[in-house]
């Protein structure tokens, strides 16, 4: 008997698992401008997702690259290379990406220097 239950949990489980609705936004953290010749790198750094309602936050690996799991929704998107000090303090990007079910966001996060 317990076995049956335990089987059903499982059962359950990967079924909920299966209906979930979260998609993910992808991209690239990359820095821009600098003294000539102007660069265009890809850095780590730091990703904060935010709607009305919640805010996601991830890692931007070593080479730039990162992915958030997200409900769909409308968020706007910033970022912040890792060499820069203060969680947040100078925010790139800015822009607004929507996602929809059933469907992934891929996106470029922009820091531009003088």
């Amino acid at each position: 008997m317990r076995r049956r239950a335990a089987l059903l949990c499982l059962l359950a489980l990967g079924l909920a698992a299966c209906g979930s609705t979260t998609q993910a936004v992808t991209g690239v953290l990359v820095e821009e401008g600098g003294p000539s010749p102007a660069n265009h790198t890809l850095v780590p750094g730091y990703i904060k997702l935010s709607s009305a309602h919640t805010t996601y936050l991830a890692v931007a690996g070593h080479h730039g690259g990162f992915s958030v799991p997200v409900v769909p929704g409308a968020y706007r998107i910033v970022g912040r290379p890792a060499n820069l000090a203060g969680v947040f303090a100078y925010p790139c990007g800015g822009q607004r990406v929507i996602v929809k079910a059933g469907t992934n966001v891929q996106t470029t996060v922009t820091c531009q220097f003088p």
